[in-house]
């Protein structure tokens, strides 16, 4: 059994130190910066780890927190000197009013603006991270400024943004946050000390939602699901449902995407017809033991048996343990077992538009055919006397102070 296998999803602290204790690892590495509003390094095990159960090699770097757009658009950044294959930005309207940065029901607009155009010069992925709905509703209850509103109405402007980007996807942190709890996702303390404003759950939770997506992408995802529950019945699943310990399993199964195989493993003889379930695609059957059906499986679909959905009793757990597949674990609890379901993968809809871990610039640096600001119309748009300052000498210098001051 792996490392990978002995880690439980929810052990922060062992995630942590798999992580700090991973050494050199093989094949292509794939390059991930993360840019965000506030203070972002403690995503970073939580997504570098759930990458490498994946199958990749990440290299993460965080950027300086709340300077997103100057990352993006400055070429001598460290962003762009880093040349990531996958572009994470992640910012709040909570950070950009604290740093009185215009306007934060617009900011998010702004910013997208920049990411979208630096991902495009890149060549990267683009990630964008959907903040929490605010902690703190400065009107109270029956707000008439509407802040809930407003922030919902900003989320949604973006969202279609990069859901029409076909080099650009998003992660709704507020998903991570409703699972810890509101009460339990922020810590205020820690923000004010180090601008980190979520508890360590939450870092856990958006991580791993980073690395499902991020791999998704690169064809990493989940690619089928293989039911080996030891049932000698028939598996149409509307006959199914008529079992009442096992109608909540049909009902989570009939939520896998159309598109993503779903086979059985059964023990007895292959049944004559090929059942078909209401509401999506056919169950396939196999015959023989789980490991050897595990690799079959995945062999006919032309993916690593990593990329596959093992769905089986306690019992079985053993015989699969040490396969790298990922285990969902079915006692007749519907609860755990969605939970686990949903974690897997198998649910996830993000298409996949690449392969490759380095793709071309879909734009030349000096090229503006986006129509995107640059770094001038970013300083212009902060107000006041702004200039940019280049190589300084004597003659420089003078200027700077003449403008800065007056004279």
């Amino acid at each position: 059994m792996s490392v990978e296998d002995r880690i439980h999803p929810d052990d922060s602290v062992g995630i942590r130190r798999a992580w700090r204790d991973l050494g050199d690892q093989e094949g292509p590495v794939l390059r991930i910066c993360v840019l965000a509003g506030f203070t972002a390094a403690p995503v970073v095990p939580y997504l570098g780890w759930s990458l490498v159960g994946a199958g990749l090699a990440p290299l993460i770097e965080v950027g300086p927190f709340n300077q997103v757009v100057q990352q993006c658009l400055r070429e001598d950044s460290e962003a762009a000197r880093f040349r990531p294959d996958v572009l994470v930005v992640a910012v709040r309207p909570e950070d950009r009013a604290a740093a009185g940065d215009g306007d934060p029901d617009e900011e998010p607009d702004r910013i997208a603006d920049a990411a979208l155009a630096a991902a495009g010069r890149w060549g990267s992925l683009l990630v964008w991270v959907l903040p929490p709905l605010p902690l703190r509703r400065p009107g109270g209850v029956g707000d008439p400024d509407g802040v809930m509103s407003r922030a919902v109405a900003a989320r949604e402007r973006v969202r279609r943004r990069m859901n029409a980007d076909p080099h650009a996807c998003t992660v709704d942190l507020e998903d991570a946050v409703r699972t810890v709890g509101t009460r339990r996702s922020h810590d205020d303390a820690l923000y004010r000390f180090a601008r980190i404003p979520f508890t360590e759950d939450v870092f856990l939770r958006l991580g791993e939602d980073l690395g499902r997506v991020v791999a998704a992408r690169l064809g990493q995802g989940c690619h089928g699901v293989l039911l080996d529950l030891d049932l000698d019945l028939d598996l149409d699943l509307d006959r199914l449902a008529e079992a009442p310990e096992l109608d909540e399993l049909a009902a989570l199964l009939r939520a896998v995407p159309v598109h993503r195989p779903v086979a059985a493993l059964r023990n007895g003889s292959t049944p004559s017809r090929e059942p078909v379930w209401s509401g999506a695609g056919p169950i396939h059957e196999l015959a023989g033991a789980t490991a050897s059906s595990l690799s079959g499986f995945s062999e006919q679909l032309g993916v690593t048996v990593s990329t596959v959905v093992l769905v089986t009793t306690p019992g079985g757990v053993e015989c699969a343990a040490g396969a790298g597949v990922r285990i969902v674990t079915w006692d007749g609890d519907p609860g755990p077992a969605g939970v686990a379901l949903q974690a897997s993968g198998a649910l996830d809809t993000v298409v996949p538009v690449t392969t490759a871990l380095h793709r071309e610039a879909r734009a030349d640096p000096g090229d503006d055919v986006l129509g995107r600001p640059g770094i001038e119309d970013f300083l212009a748009g902060l107000g006041g006397d702004c200039f940019k300052i280049g190589v300084f000498g004597p003659t420089r210098r003078a200027e700077v102070r003449r403008d800065g001051h007056g004279q």
